[in-house]
Formats: structure tokens, C-alpha cells, sequence
């Protein structure tokens, strides 16, 4: 039977957020030294900027989850993946549709290759 495993969940969320706010600030600190504006950022180059970015702390969380799970890797790891879309999704309102379907589209699949790096690395599929 598959099992949840909660606090490896939990730590593949903070992995996830903490890479995601540390690499935000660092956009966001380029973007204020180069003097781009509001309308800059919501430009589809942007936003596709972050969407590439935004994937690496997505990665790191299914890999954290996965390592910490022990067991049924991939499902702890997907749960990353399921977190970081709803997470995008309650922004809705800010995104575009085609950025947010890009998320949807990619965020889980790269929870579960964080899943197959910790696979690989040592850990029991």
C-alpha cells in the first residue's frame, strides 16, 4: 500500500519555498539594479525567466521529499509537485492562462525527476 509520508512532504514544501523566495529575491535585486518596470515584468520573456527559474526549487523539493520518504519515492515527491501548482494557482488572477497551464504542465513532472535524482543517488525506488 502507497503511504504519504507528511514530514517528508513538509520538507520538500520548504525546500521548494526557501529555494524559490532566495532565487526570487535575487530576480527581483537584478531587475531593480537594471531599472526594469512594471511593464517589463509581466512581458512574456518575463514571465518565461521565471517559469525556467522557478523550476530548479521544484526539483530540489521532489528530491527532499523522495530522500526523506524512504519509501513510495515518487509519490511523496509528486505531492511537491501537487503543492507548487496549487500554490500557482491561487494567483490566477495575477498570471496569465498560458503561464499558469505551463505550471500545471511541468511543476509535478519535475517534483518526480527531483524523485528519480534521489532514486539514483542511492535511494530505493
Amino acid at each position: 500500500m502507497k503511504k504519504l509520508r507528511i514530514k517528508a512532504i513538509l520538507a520538500g514544501i520548504v525546500a521548494d519555498f526557501g529555494l524559490s523566495i532566495v532565487l526570487g529575491l535575487l530576480i527581483g535585486i537584478g531587475a531593480a539594479d537594471t531599472g526594469v518596470g512594471q511593464s517589463e515584468v509581466k512581458s512574456v520573456g518575463f514571465l518565461i525567466m521565471s517559469l525556467v527559474i522557478g523550476l530548479p526549487p521544484v526539483i530540489l523539493g521532489g528530491y527532499v521529499a523522495a530522500r526523506m520518504a524512504r519509501s513510495d519515492m515518487v509519490l511523496n515527491a509528486s505531492m511537491v509537485g501537487v503543492f507548487a501548482t496549487a500554490f500557482t494557482l491561487l494567483f490566477s488572477h495575477v498570471f496569465p492562462t498560458w503561464y499558469l497551464l505551463a505550471n500545471c504542465i511541468v511543476l509535478i513532472p519535475c517534483a518526480i525527476g527531483g524523485a528519480q535524482l534521489a532514486i539514483h543517488r542511492g535511494g530505493k525506488p
